[in-house]
């Protein structure tokens, strides 16, 4: 094989591993996004505070903790009402790693943003998963 056929198939197989690489980690995603939506425990928790049909939102709310490592904090208030916010971040925390999960609204319920993590999210996605699979 001449050094012109030696680059291209050098090419061809770097480009495979990247492309395996990203499905290794979209099926790491994909795991965790299923695990979370198939735990009762932590898709039926919804935030503290009253729910405010009219404005679609919970009143005098704060952090709420789903489990030791997983919380539902405020992001967005409602323009009619500061004291009311109608969207919520879902994220884990470890000691040292943090991922947003996704988001809680009261009117449509939690959303897991699978398609937002990366590469740079594996370690914290591989902690999740642990986390996750010591409180079944």
């Amino acid at each position: 094989m001449n050094m012109k056929g030696i680059l291209r198939q050098s090419i061809v197989h770097s480009w495979k591993n990247i492309l395996k690489e990203e499905l290794e980690i979209t099926d790491l995603g994909n795991q965790v996004a299923d695990m979370l939506e198939s735990d009762d425990s932590i898709m039926s928790i919804s935030p503290d505070g009253d729910y405010d049909d009219e404005l679609e939102g919970y009143r005098d709310t704060g952090e709420t903790y789903v489990t030791e490592y997983i919380s539902l904090e405020p992001t967005t208030e409602s323009e009619e009402d500061d004291e009311v916010t109608i969207e919520f971040d879902l994220n884990f925390y470890d000691y040292q790693l943090h991922l947003r999960l996704g988001s809680y609204t009261g009117s449509e319920g939690y959303y897991i943003a699978v398609e937002d993590w990366g590469e740079e999210d594996r370690e914290a996605l591989l902690a999740l998963k642990q986390h996750l699979e010591e409180k079944r």
